[in-house]
């Protein structure tokens, strides 16, 4: 599970859960990880200090396009932390 797109999918989710600088700080470490995995990069800049959330949308299901990773695992972790 990429941890740059759960807190960009969780900020997309409740705007409230994730401050500016988690997505600051999201973004820089994606970028610096980008020969990685670059969607995740993407992602996480869709998120960044602008918050184009359409943007992000899009690059989430791109991300998810691409690596063929499970949705769901990504929608049910948020799910499941939200209580804490």
């Amino acid at each position: 599970m990429n941890k740059h797109v759960l807190l960009t999918m969780k900020y997309l989710d409740d705007n409230n859960s994730v401050t500016t600088q988690e997505l600051l700080d999201n973004y820089k470490v994606a970028v610096e990880a980008a020969d990685t995995a670059e969607a995740a990069a993407d992602v996480a800049y869709a998120a960044d200090v602008y918050t184009d959330s359409a943007y992000a949308k899009n690059t989430i299901v791109r991300y998810f396009n691409i690596t063929t990773e499970n949705k769901q695992d990504y929608i049910n972790e948020i799910a499941k932390n939200k209580g804490e």
